[in-house]
Parts: C-alpha cells; structure tokens; sequence
C-alpha cells in the first residue's frame, strides 16, 4: 500500500525434531502497517519494534524454513507478538488468582485489554480455545470491574455477560467478556511489553 510501512513479525515454534532440522518450524506471521512516512528499509528495519504499536496486527500459520539470528527474540518462546506485547495463552487449567499468580512468576500481568483493535487480535488467537481467564474482577458486589494494573472497565467500550456477583472474575472468548466464579478452572493469557532486539 502507497504510503504506508508494512513489517512482517514472525513467532517461531518448533513443532517437532530436532531444533537443527527447520524443516518442520512453523511460523506464525503478523503482518502489520503503519501510516508512517516512507523510510529506509533499514531504518524500517530497526523501529519495527517501536512503531508496531501502531499496527494492524492478523497472524497466520505459514512453514518457513529460516530461522531468525541469535538475540532477535521480541518475546519468550511460545508467546505470540503483535503491537509491542508478547501474550502467552495457557494450556493448563488454574482459577483466576493461581492464573494471576502464573502470570506474576513470569515477570508479567494477566491480560488487560486496552481496545476493540487488541481485542479483535486476542479473539483471532484463542478461537478454538475455551473461555480464558483475563486481568479483570470486581471484589465486591455492587463494586466496580477492575482491571489488575487498577483501571476501572470502560463500560462503553467493553460490557460484561452476566452480572457481578461477590468476587467475580472476567473471561474472554469470541470478542466477549463473560463473568464467572474467580474459583472456576480455566485457560488464562498474560501479557507483557516485548523487548527490544
């Protein structure tokens, strides 16, 4: 597109063999855009990163047979990069603290969703997942959903199926945030800042 810089991020997996045999990497690819003006290849290069937050973010699963260079990671293996952030979608089944406790013994936080954009993103990764546990409660009845980092929900942007009970604890799946019994066992998805390659 004119006018606009397109990156490709790849989340590498090995889904099989051994770790020299590439031929069975699978990839999933992001491609994103920005609205920036047109740069060097190089320096488009060396700010994907930082610009990525700008990107519309659409993964999917390609083979490859390359493998990127030492220290190039942007997140941990097995965690998914789209816009700056690095997600890990569980396969274990845990209740919302012993998910918010896994989250916090990697360094990151139970998934705040920000926007529709981000969002659309999550729906498009956990689709044949279940319902998964993400960074929002409401402590009390009558009390207000909170997100982990201390924000209040944006009613108008985000509404919850089901209605508060005494600790509750918020679920996605396809686009939705449900309210569920913070006990319930469930799939969960932190969420932390990519590093910089």
């Amino acid at each position: 597109m004119q006018g606009e810089d397109v990156y490709t991020a790849l989340d590498f997996s090995l889904t099989g063999g051994k770790s020299s045999d590439t031929s069975r990497n699978v990839a999933t690819a992001f491609q994103c855009s920005s609205q920036r003006g047109s740069t060097s290849t190089a320096a488009a290069q060396q700010d994907m990163v930082s610009h990525a937050d700008r990107c519309q973010c659409s993964p999917a699963q390609i083979p490859v047979t390359a493998t990127l260079p030492p220290g190039s990671n942007v997140c941990p293996e097995d965690w998914v990069f789209c816009s700056g952030m690095c997600y890990f979608i569980s396969s274990e089944y845990l209740d919302w603290n012993r998910s918010r406790e896994d989250c916090l013994s990697k360094e990151t936080q139970l998934l705040v969703i920000d926007d529709h954009k981000e969002m659309d993103f999550i729906n498009n990764i956990t689709r044949n997942k279940n319902f998964l546990w993400i960074g929002l409660r409401v402590k009390a009845l009558g009390g207000k959903w909170t997100w982990v980092n201390g924000l209040v929900l944006n009613q108008h942007m985000f509404s919850i199926h089901s209605g508060p009970e005494e600790s509750s604890c918020a679920s996605t799946k396809r686009g939705s945030l449900t309210s569920e019994s913070c006990s319930s066992k469930l799939n969960w998805i932190c969420e932390m800042t990519a590093r910089t390659p």
